[in-house]
């Protein structure tokens, strides 16, 4: 299995209610979606946070939302989390990091996605 076997497709929301004059929070929807030939389970994920201001956010930590799970060949895990960043403009990027059924260790980049307040330019 390789890592190019799992799509990764991210959803963004700007979450006024949470928001304010200091932090915008976004709502991000993951979905890991397994297109090779054996089961993966996320253990773990890595973040990178960028906001306007060139802030850099890591974020570590096991499986996602606090499950490791483990996804069949043809089958998708989705999940939301959310994240504040200082600026009405930012960026997120990083990996999920999966184990197989044979216990091959799989780094999964995750493309850089846009975090943006609605109407805002970047």
């Amino acid at each position: 299995m390789q890592a190019s076997d799992i799509k990764i497709e991210a959803e963004v929301d700007h979450i006024p209610r949470f928001s304010d004059a200091i932090k915008q929070v976004f709502a991000y929807h993951m979905t890991i979606t397994n297109n090779g030939e054996e089961n993966i389970k996320i253990i773990s994920r890595f973040w990178e946070v960028t906001d306007g201001n060139e802030k850099i956010q890591h974020v570590k930590g096991e499986g996602v939302i606090g499950k490791k799970p483990i996804i069949a060949p043809g089958d998708s895990f989705e999940y939301t989390s959310s994240v504040a960043i200082d600026t009405e403009v930012g960026f997120m990027s990083g990996a999920y990091h999966g184990l197989t059924d044979d216990g091959e260790l799989l780094s999964i980049p995750i493309d850089v996605f846009t975090l943006k307040v609605a109407n805002r330019l970047n």
